[in-house]
């Protein structure tokens, strides 16, 4: 049923082309009829001689030789090259009997054509054409039944052509889609994406028509399916961050490649926890396509690039995004320089200054397979989400994704920190709740922000960080 789901439309093409071709052949091939007459050979005694044995097969080949077809050729007007194309001859199993059949595109040349080369058989077995005082043949051959007119056309129908190219359209429609699904080195489903991580996956988001509207499903469409996920997501990932009291948590959001709706999910994943009471603090991380600051439409500001440097504070970089417990930090206005700015000890600075701040900090990074900061950033994450779409990410990068996380940080291997979701899969999800393995110490953390934690916009947090160390 999978396999009909995402190649019905395939199957479908192939059925009615296979059908439209039956029904063009059966319209342009013209009508033949056939006419079949049916002779018993038999051999005949000869005094003296031991009975002769009748071989049918050699039989069929002298019935259609050509000095059999030389006899009934001008009875038929053709000749004998022509006339040997119409006819055939068969042989019932365990019967000194052969079929001559005779086909034409008129019934009554179908008939005559029969008639004819059956009694030119008959003529030369049974020594019409031979002198009395020479020797005999010993087989004798005797008519059976003679042919008789055709009133119907042999051969498939128009009828029976177009259930039959029905029916091989959709055994070639199916064929093929399934060579097509084992070609296919895509994430196919849920299943799919738990088996390539090794992980439960805790989400499965559907399609959305752009990139920007995927990221702001709270805003334009609250009562969505999308927006239910991203609900479930929430519910899915709260009892997975340990209430250790050692300040906000940070949730990693990357992937195996671009363009797998990551920014979607970070967006959504931290509007959904500030729906829900927490603090959080969106990161843009990934510092060569950053995209988080054209969806709050924050425009160019000093942002995770300046922090790591150490020119500006967290205070400085948080920006307000109009949403109720949510701030962004940008990428910053040096993104896309190649520098490396994910210092290890920079780096940690800044995220312990933003856990000081936040209750959650959900950090979007770009794919672990082809660059290095998500496995940096993973090892001071408490939870890493690894999506994956249905069109676009193979297996092969899933597991290789998974793997270059777990190498780089051995607290997610057999911890349960890493987990999975889905995106971009069609139609309205099914959603259920995956059997996860808890955090150590998996108390939820407060709906609402401790007294402990400081305002950023205030600028209360102004807490600096040393300048990135570059090489």
């Amino acid at each position: 049923m999978r396999l009909l789901r995402k190649y019905w439309v395939w199957v479908l093409i192939c059925t009615i082309a296979c059908a439209a071709g039956a029904w063009i052949v059966g319209a342009i091939s013209p009508a033949r009829y056939t006419s079949t007459a049916s002779v018993d050979v038999e051999a005949s005694p000869i005094p003296g001689s031991q009975p002769a044995t009748v071989n049918t097969s050699t039989e069929k080949e002298v019935a259609s030789s050509g000095v059999v077809l030389s006899k009934a050729s001008p009875h038929t007007g053709l000749s004998t090259d022509q006339l040997s194309s119409h006819v055939s001859i068969a042989v019932p199993s365990g019967a000194n009997v052969l079929s001559i059949s005779c086909t034409m595109p008129d019934p009554a040349a179908a008939q005559r054509c029969a008639t004819a080369v059956t009694q030119a058989y008959m003529n030369f077995r049974n020594d019409v054409y031979t002198p009395k005082a020479a020797p005999r043949d010993p087989l004798t051959v005797t008519l059976v039944s003679a042919a008789q007119l055709p009133t119907k056309p042999s051969g498939l129908r128009l009828t029976d052509l177009l259930p039959l190219g029905a029916l091989i359209g959709v055994l070639l429609g199916f064929g093929t889609a399934y060579l097509r699904d084992r070609a296919d080195d895509r994430v196919r489903d849920r299943d799919d994406l738990e088996e390539c991580l090794g992980e439960p996956v805790l989400a499965v988001v559907p399609r959305s028509r752009s990139a920007a509207e995927g990221a702001k499903v709270f805003a334009t469409e609250p009562g969505s399916a999308a927006a239910e996920a991203f609900r479930y997501l929430r519910a899915h990932v709260e009892p997975l961050i340990p209430a250790d009291g050692n300040g906000g948590k940070v949730l990693l959001v990357t992937g195996a490649q671009r363009q797998e709706g990551r920014s979607s999910v970070a967006c959504n994943l931290a509007t959904a926890l500030a729906q829900a009471g927490r603090r959080v603090l969106l990161v843009d991380a990934d510092l060569r396509h950053p995209f988080l600051a054209d969806v709050f439409e924050t425009g160019s500001r000093a942002g995770l690039t300046e922090l790591l440097a150490g020119e500006a504070t967290l205070a400085d970089v948080a920006a307000p995004t109009g949403r109720q417990n949510l701030q962004l930090v940008t990428a910053g206005r040096k993104a896309g320089e190649p520098s490396d700015v994910l210092n290890s000890d920079s780096l940690a600075r800044a995220i312990g200054a933003m856990r000081a701040a936040a209750d959650v900090i959900v950090v979007d990074s770009g794919p672990a397979v082809s660059v290095s900061d998500p496995v940096t950033i993973a090892q001071l994450s408490d939870l890493v989400l690894q999506v994956a779409n249905v069109r676009r990410t193979p297996r092969a990068a899933i597991r290789a994704a998974a793997q270059e996380l777990r190498t780089s940080s051995p607290i997610i291997e057999g911890t349960g920190r890493l987990a999975g979701v889905l995106t971009g899969v069609p139609g309205k999800p099914t959603i259920h709740r995956p059997q996860v393995r808890p955090a150590q110490q998996p108390q939820p953390e407060p709906a609402r922000a401790t007294a402990t934690k400081r305002d950023l916009v205030t600028g209360d947090a102004r807490a600096s960080v040393a300048p990135a160390t570059r090489h």
